[in-house]
Parts: structure tokens; sequence; C-alpha cells
């Protein structure tokens, strides 16, 4: 087979370095302090019979994401997230995170903003 058009190789390269990215090694994320206390209490509520799936309540979760398609905005001066380094933001970085704290909460129902 013949390679691909020199142009439709190039238009490949961002893909490319977006794959590269999302594939890096991320730094670990900074400590949270006020998601452990509210889990211990969660945990402790639910071992003394208080909260839980089976004990009449609803859990519900409620998470702004920060959908991706206003990222260029974050890393702008004054912008919303322009104190945080752009390889935390990224979606590789964010995403897994993100689901494994809605996972910690053992929520019955996840709501996920923006």
């Amino acid at each position: 087979a013949a390679p691909p058009p020199k142009s439709r190789a190039l238009a490949a390269l961002p893909l490319l370095a977006c794959v590269a990215e999302a594939a890096a090694a991320v730094e670990a994320p900074p400590a949270r302090p006020l998601l452990v206390r509210r889990l211990g209490a969660l945990r402790r509520a639910a071992a003394a019979g208080r909260g839980g799936s089976g004990a009449g309540i609803l859990r519900v979760l409620s998470y702004n994401i920060l959908a991706d398609c206003y990222s260029r905005h974050w890393g702008a001066a004054g912008g919303l997230h322009s104190y945080c380094s752009p390889r935390l933001t990224r979606p590789a970085h964010r995403m897994p995170r993100l689901l494994a704290e809605v996972l910690a909460f053992s929520p019955d129902v996840a709501l996920l903003q923006e």
C-alpha cells in the first residue's frame, strides 16, 4: 500500500501529540484532607447503621467535572484555573482521579455537571 499523502500525515501529528500526552506519566495529586474527613465520616456512619445503601437513605453526589470544552480558558491570566499547572487539568490526569473520588463516596446517584 502506498503511504498516505504528506498533508494527511502532517494533519495526524497533533492527534499523535495528544495521545502521547495522555499516555504520559502524571504527578501524584495534592493531598485532599477534606475528602479524607468526609469519607471517614461516611464510613463511620455506615458502620454505625446511620446511612449508606440499604439503610433507607439515598446517597446523592453532585460533582462538577470541569468540561474539557472550556479548557482553553483555564490557563488564561485571571482565569478560573490559572493557578493550576496545565498538566493537572489534562483529562488524562483528571478523569482517573474523578472516577476514584466518585467511587470512594459510593453514591446511589451521581450527578456529573458541566
